[in-house]
């Protein structure tokens, strides 16, 4: 559910920001991994009629993607729970936290 949760927060919590913030980065952080994570699995469907070993190799980095998802998913929760605002680099500097 990573990134529908930060959704699902975003719309029954309208005024603690520290909530507001780990949701919204939720649904940025997670909703791009979730899309690798499903292009990889796409891909990997369409390679299996034309090359095994693309088909492998998508597979194999569709596999990774998830994994990769899971332990940042781990450490956003441990950030969270710590009390830290924490910013997933590359895709959460991007948030505005002013809001």
């Amino acid at each position: 559910m990573w990134w529908v949760s930060g959704a699902l927060m975003l719309a029954i919590e309208p005024t603690n920001a520290y909530v507001r913030f780990h949701a919204r980065q939720a649904v940025r952080v997670f909703g791009v991994i979730w899309l690798a994570g499903v292009g990889c699995w796409g891909l990997s469907f369409v390679l299996v009629f034309l090359s095994p070993l693309g088909f492998r190799a998508a597979a194999i980095l569709g596999q990774v993607t998830w994994v990769v998802g899971v332990l940042v998913w781990v450490l956003c929760l441990a950030r969270a729970w710590a009390g830290q605002r924490w910013l997933v680099p590359w895709l959460g500097p991007r948030l505005r936290v002013d809001r």
